[in-house]
């Protein structure tokens, strides 16, 4: 198989998977836990990825993107292993209460 065609058959590969995740539903950010949040991001997150304060991404506007970025990053923690989404909205909440300060979305 030509090269260009291993290439391509592999970014086709990465963007079906990625397209192929669930939506996230907002309705459990009413019930998020920042607690709870606070924990999974020390036990995941915090000096395993990167060092204190390195995780303030630039390009999150709002809460609902933060919620997208921390999915991303935790599904790569845990390689490939199912998590429960509420996980996703317990870290959000944390990090919004800690460091962001966006605007809840109404629930």
């Amino acid at each position: 198989m030509r090269r260009a065609t291993v290439v391509w058959l592999i970014a086709f590969g990465v963007v079906a998977l990625v397209g192929c995740r669930q939506p996230l539903d907002f309705d459990l950010a009413a019930t998020a836990d920042p607690e709870r949040g606070r924990e999974l991001y020390m036990a995941h997150c915090a000096n395993t990825c990167h060092p204190d304060n390195a995780f303030h991404v630039r390009h999150v506007q709002n809460f609902n993107q933060l919620a997208e970025t921390v999915r991303t990053y935790y599904e790569q923690t845990l390689d490939g292993k199912s998590y429960p989404q509420q996980d996703v909205f317990d870290m959000s909440r944390y990090l919004n209460q800690q460091y962001y300060h966006f605007k809840l979305p109404e629930f």
